[in-house]
């Protein structure tokens, strides 16, 4: 089993397994996983925190591609160091062929256009898009509450945003569950001919929704438990025999 990053709050969550020992839940632990082929050197290297976040539609989708990759996941104090050498000074950022690229958005998109997983046509990759958008729209809301959590049980930068997670849950997460979980669970309720999101077959789009919903139904299982046919949709996807080897070896984390 592979070691995952844990904070205190996660210990009521995240259980050893049996006959597994109680890991330290002290600071920030992390490790690069392997690679999802043994015999191929990696042509993308993702750096991003030890967390899912805004860089887990991007795992996704390279390890549904198939696509060795080296999953870097970096804590606060080396970023702190090497955030200067990266263009915006954000992550996540994606390191291939020499170049750098950064925003979780695009860099999705980039490799979701490599592996036909952003949309059948142009229309359908409008519709994609928009939907990528919506679901940022919806983590950006949340983002002070999200940091709120990490700060009260991490030594986390001062610069977040100094709430409680009992206000951010009040004032930034139930108003936006109430605004866009629904528009979600609707879009997930219709039939298409992939079974996934769209007809022309399951896109990143697909990957960014279920995985926004992996991180808040671990949170909220209570408020998530009514969203049944999002629940469905990340079931059937996280049973897609392409994505075992990845799900089965990520570091263990909610957020």
């Amino acid at each position: 089993m592979m070691d995952a990053f844990y904070i205190p709050w996660m210990a009521s969550v995240l259980k050893p397994e049996e006959g597994e020992k109680e890991r330290s839940l002290e600071g920030t632990q992390f490790t690069i996983p392997r690679s999802l082929s043994e015999s191929t050197t990696p042509r993308f290297k993702l750096t991003f925190f030890p967390a899912k976040g805004m860089a887990e539609v991007i795992r996704l989708t390279l390890a549904y591609a198939g696509e060795p990759f080296i999953d870097n996941r970096i804590g606060f104090p080396e970023w702190e160091k090497r955030k200067h050498e990266v263009p915006f000074q954000q992550m996540p950022f994606l390191e291939f062929d020499g170049k750098i690229l950064c925003q979780s958005a695009a860099i999705a998109r980039f490799l979701a256009k490599q592996f036909n997983l952003a949309g059948k046509d142009l229309f359908e990759q409008a519709e994609v898009d928009a939907l990528v958008d919506l679901v940022k729209d919806f983590g950006v809301c949340i983002k002070p509450w999200v940091n709120s959590i990490i700060k009260a049980y991490s030594n986390l930068p001062p610069e977040l945003d100094n709430i409680s997670p009992a206000e951010g849950l009040l004032q930034y997460a139930s108003p936006a569950i109430e605004r866009y979980m629904p528009i979600f669970e609707n879009l997930a309720s219709k039939k298409t001919k992939s079974g996934f999101l769209f007809d022309g077959g399951i896109t990143f789009a697909d990957f960014g929704l279920v995985n926004v919903f992996e991180v808040m139904e671990a949170i909220l299982p209570e408020k998530m438990s009514k969203f049944e046919n999002i629940k469905a949709l990340k079931e059937r996807i996280f049973a897609l025999p392409r994505l075992q080897k990845y799900l089965n070896e990520r570091p263990k984390t909610i957020l």
